[in-house]
């Protein structure tokens, strides 16, 4: 009994010791760079979890989606919400779209669900927050501008970027135009037909990605990517980049571009982020996706106008935070609202100071 008892006392010193040397190494090589778990061996064995969870029975599409929204919260040390992102893995809940929005071609239809979403008849979803009087501020753009894989509305980027704005005394009214899918072409299309009748202070593009990505009727399809596409897709979509600039400064209204996310340009990427960029052409994107930055750039040289390159907000992130090559769920979604913030809030304040809010938004036909 005694030599079994011994045995057993050894194995447990052997193991706590063996545990001990990994935390301690842990801590020097890892931890440090992932303090938000209060062991470091906790956070290895998410890593470990995550690169599992990629490669079992070969996961693609969908289950590799799941994964990978819900690593971005477990290993953060958050509780995964129920119920998946609130417009559903794709958008199945959302989905279908209404083809019947005029000159924009398609867009979000009406609906509601509490908590999730509310969709009004033309497509806007809006939030409102701070004191008075707000400034009337429009976002235009695709899936990732709608707010696409936050788990509730109240953890979207625009309700996010609302709260931070209003905490800092700016009181905004924002409305978003977006629909899964869009480009810049449909996006333009929108800002005219019916994103300027909100009469905003301030218009946000966010948008850039899917102008690259969405090619053809097989958007997965490497074979319809080529430098010649992609060169000719950047000029397309810079030209109408131009061209919103434009109806935008005669509207009187400042003008925001931000670039939204990129898992190519990732730093340092999860292993289920390594797996989802093995399957997409995202990091053959990488130049053009710096040129569309560069010209975007110059184009905010004009002072009533600004730049965000919003890749830069989850570039360093060492935790799992795309879903995919385009979305983020809900801690992404806070990383991108931090981003906007200050540039948004200076547009608002400089347009406050220059003409007033009111002065401005009589400007407007």
């Amino acid at each position: 009994m005694r030599e079994r008892t011994s045995a057993m006392l050894m194995v447990g010193v052997s193991l706590a010791a063996s545990v001990a040397v990994l935390e301690l190494a842990g801590r020097a090589y890892y931890y440090h760079r992932h303090a938000e778990d209060s062991l470091a061996v906790v956070a290895i064995a998410r890593r470990a979890w995550s690169s599992l969870s990629a490669r079992v029975s070969g996961a693609t599409g969908r289950s590799l989606n799941q994964a990978a929204w819900e690593a971005t919260f477990t290993e953060r040390g958050l509780p995964v919400p129920d119920g998946g992102p609130r417009e559903g893995y794709g958008g199945s809940r959302v989905n279908p779209k209404n083809w019947s929005c005029g000159g924009t071609l398609y867009c979000e239809r009406e609906q509601r669900a509490p908590g999730l979403y509310e969709i009004d008849a033309r497509g806007f979803q809006r939030v409102a927050d701070g004191p008075e009087p707000r400034a009337v501020i429009l976002v235009v753009g695709g899936s990732v501008a709608w707010g696409a894989y936050a788990s509730r509305v109240e953890k979207t980027y625009f309700a996010t970027l609302a709260h931070l704005l209003a905490a800092r005394g700016v009181g905004v009214d924002l409305h978003v135009l977006a629909t899964g899918g869009w480009r810049s072409d449909d996006e333009l299309r929108a800002l005219i037909d019916r994103g300027l009748d909100v009469r905003p202070q301030v218009v946000v593009f966010l948008n850039g990605l899917n102008d690259l990505t969405l090619i053809g009727p097989d958007h997965a399809n490497r074979e319809t990517w080529t430098d010649a596409v992609s060169e000719k897709i950047v000029l397309g979509f810079l030209a109408n980049m131009l061209v919103a600039h434009g109806v935008v400064a005669e509207h009187g209204a400042s003008c925001l571009f931000a670039l939204q996310r990129f898992l190519g340009g990732k730093q340092e990427k999860s292993p289920l982020e390594e797996e989802i960029l093995a399957r997409t052409y995202g990091a053959s994107l990488d130049r053009h996706y710096g040129a569309i930055a560069a010209a975007l750039t110059a184009i905010a040289r004009d002072p009533r106008t600004r730049f965000v390159d919003c890749s830069e907000a989850t570039s360093r992130e060492r935790h799992t935070t795309f879903t995919d090559q385009w979305h983020l769920s809900d801690p992404g979604h806070t990383l991108l609202a931090e981003a906007l913030a200050p540039a948004l809030g200076e547009l608002v304040a400089e347009a406050r100071a220059g003409r007033g809010v009111d002065a401005l938004a009589g400007a407007m036909p």
